[in-house]
């Protein structure tokens, strides 16, 4: 019984490393989701959305008024790594995207970095408003 006691606790160490990179990479799919998803919106509704991130959530929001706030996700593990990269992305009803940093200066990098511990992913965001997780 001590034998498999401590094969379950050896197990149990390999798989945190792995879990961590799955909550990971759960957080950045969904910010992946929902840049597709209010990218499509836009078009189809006529309505622009906007998505505003920070390093621990982002806000998405409608005629890119903070105060008309459609949803606000917390990341659960996500750290995001906003050094030099947009930080609101604007989605027009042609679905383009504007994306700018929050002093609203215009900037050409939109390769958003998520870390949680020594695990990483990364998110694209292409001219035309779609997203990749890579």
């Amino acid at each position: 019984m001590a034998f498999l006691g401590i094969l379950a606790s050896i197990a149990g160490l390999t798989l945190v490393p792995w879990i961590q990179k799955q909550q990971l990479r759960s957080d950045l799919t969904d910010l992946t989701a929902d840049f597709n998803l209010y990218r499509t919106k836009s078009m189809s509704q006529g309505t622009p959305y906007c998505i505003t991130l920070a390093s621990n959530q982002y806000t998405v929001s409608t005629g890119c008024d903070s105060t008309k706030t459609v949803k606000t996700q917390v990341f659960r593990r996500a750290q995001l790594q906003l050094t030099n990269v947009a930080t609101v992305y604007a989605f027009s009803t042609k679905g383009l995207v504007e994306a700018t940093s929050s002093g609203g200066a215009r900037m050409s990098n939109t390769t958003i970095v998520g870390k949680q511990g020594t695990n990483s992913g990364t998110v694209l965001v292409t001219a035309l408003g779609f997203a990749r997780l890579l």
